[in-house]
C-alpha cells in the first residue's frame, strides 16, 4: 500500500466517539484501501477494536492538538508517500476513486480536498448505516467547507514543504483553516478540489461546543489571520525554513 490514513483521536465520557471510530475502522478495513493509524492523545490509552490499524498513543491528557495527532501519524508512516487525514467521525465512500486517479506516486507537491459537501447524519440515520449499511431520509447539508476539515489528502511532498499541520493550535477550532491557506498561498503545491460528498457521524454536541477554551479560540483565530496576511511569515513564526 502506499496511501496511510491518519486519524486523530480522544474518547469522549459517553463512548460515542470511540463508537464512531470502531464503525469507520470496520469500514475502511472491508475495502483494504490502505494503512490506518489511530494517533490518540490522553492520559490513558483507550481499549479499541482496531480492526488492523496501528495504534499509537500519545501520553498527554492537555487541551487536544490534532496537527500534533496528524503530524506524529505522517512522520511514523514515513515510506507512504500519501496520507490520508481524516477525522474519527467521517466516511468517504468514494475516496479509493480519487486516490486512484490523483494519487500518482511522481505527483508534484499536491493538496486534494476530496468533498464538495458535509453531510450530517442523525442519530436514527448514523445508526441504520451501522446496522445495515444504508441510509434513508433527508440530509443536513453544510457546502463551503474548508479543504483540510473532516478529510484532506497529500503526498509526502505537500507535507515536508508545508511542515505538515501548525502544532501551535490547541483545543477546537483552526488549524485546518491555517493548513487549508498554507497549501492554497505558499506556492508550489498543485490543489485540487473534487466533488463528492463527506458524511459526518452523529455524535452529542458536548456543552462547551463550539469553544472549549474561549481564550486560546482566540488564538487560534489569530493564527489562521496570521497565514492569510502574510503566509511567509507564518511560516517562519512557526520555525519552518522556506525552501
Amino acid at each position: 500500500m502506499d496511501t496511510v490514513m491518519v486519524i486523530p483521536f480522544r474518547a469522549d465520557a459517553e463512548g460515542y466517539r470511540r463508537r464512531n471510530l470502531e464503525f469507520i475502522l470496520k469500514y475502511y478495513a472491508a475495502k483494504r484501501l490502505c494503512d490506518i493509524v489511530v494517533v490518540e492523545q490522553s492520559q490513558r490509552p483507550t481499549d479499541l477494536a482496531l480492526q488492523g490499524a496501528r495504534h499509537i498513543h500519545l501520553e498527554d491528557g492537555g487541551a487536544f492538538n490534532r496537527s500534533r495527532c496528524r503530524n506524529a501519524g505522517a512522520r511514523a508512516s514515513a515510506e507512504q508517500p500519501w496520507i490520508i487525514w481524516s477525522d474519527g467521525d467521517v466516511i468517504h465512500p468514494r475516496v479509493e476513486a480519487h486516490l486512484a486517479a490523483h494519487a500518482a506516486p511522481a505527483a508534484p507537491p499536491t493538496f486534494i480536498n476530496p468533498k464538495n459537501a458535509l453531510l450530517d447524519l442523525s442519530e436514527r440515520q448514523t445508526q441504520q448505516l451501522m446496522h445495515t449499511g444504508h441510509i434513508e431520509g433527508s440530509f443536513q447539508c453544510r457546502r463551503s467547507i474548508c479543504g483540510a476539515s473532516g478529510m484532506c489528502i497529500l503526498n509526502r511532498q505537500a507535507f515536508d514543504l508545508t511542515g505538515g499541520m501548525d502544532e501551535r493550535f490547541l483545543g477546537w477550532g483552526g488549524e485546518d483553516d491555517a493548513f487549508d491557506c498554507l497549501c492554497r498561498t505558499l506556492g508550489g503545491i498543485t490543489c485540487l478540489a473534487l466533488d463528492d460528498p463527506l458524511l459526518h457521524l452523529w455524535h452529542p454536541r458536548e456543552p462547551d461546543l463550539p469553544i472549549y477554551d474561549p481564550q486560546q479560540y482566540r488564538k487560534n483565530l489569530a493564527m489562521v489571520h496570521d497565514c492569510q496576511r502574510d503566509v511567509r511569515k507564518y511560516q517562519r513564526d512557526r520555525g519552518i525554513v522556506a525552501p
